[in-house]
């Protein structure tokens, strides 16, 4: 009976120490994982446009450019979020320039620089 008793605490120890190293290797796992898909050199930028409501005449406002998935092919309509104001929120690489364009129903280009 003396002899059983390190036996079992031996295979317990096991157990918990197997049972540890399972949750530490998910852990790792999942921190990961995260950190793929996390990209630390992005962030949301917020893209305003001032435009008269009554000069639009239920024609909506779209932003092409060359960065934050943004091509100078197609646009992306941009949200009216308020009387004279449009706007959208896009995933942009920090310090970098960008270059975009307003249109009107994403094919009339709008007067000024890029």
């Amino acid at each position: 009976m003396i002899y059983l008793f390190p036996k079992l605490l031996i295979i317990h120890l096991i157990k918990y120490i197997e049972m540890a190293l399972k949750i530490l290797l998910t852990l790792l796992l999942i921190n990961l994982s995260y950190s793929i898909k996390a990209a630390p050199n992005n962030v949301y930028t917020t893209f305003t446009a001032y435009y008269p409501d009554s000069n639009l005449g239920g024609k909506k406002i779209f932003i092409r450019g060359d960065s934050c998935n943004l091509t100078w092919n197609k646009g992306i309509e941009l949200n009216h979020t308020s009387s004279n104001e449009w706007m959208t929120a896009l995933m942009c690489p920090e310090d970098v320039v960008i270059s975009i364009k307003l249109l009107l129903n994403d094919t009339t280009w709008m007067f000024g620089k890029n």
